[in-house]
């Protein structure tokens, strides 16, 4: 949560300093710069929020993720040699 308040300040704060007229350096490259950066990222944040940390999409009402095979090991218990 306090990387929100962060983001939303800073994202206030920019856009307050920008004037693309003005002949400050700040005021008409770095302001703006800075307010796009932040929106990036907030961005980001939004759509990785939906997301799990393997990337599939949060689909349970827990929060878990959703595990459709891959890694997990089975044993069968039957012979795979083929023989004779």
């Amino acid at each position: 949560m306090r990387s929100w308040l962060i983001l939303i300040t800073a994202a206030i704060a920019s856009w307050y300093f920008t004037d693309v007229t003005s002949n400050s350096p700040v005021q008409t490259l770095v302001a703006p710069l800075l307010f796009t950066a932040i929106i990036i990222i907030a961005v980001c944040k939004i759509v990785a929020a939906f997301f799990t940390k393997d990337g599939r999409k949060n689909t349970t009402a827990d929060g878990g993720s959703v595990h459709f095979g891959g890694n997990e090991s089975h044993d069968s218990g039957g012979d795979v040699g083929g023989g004779d």
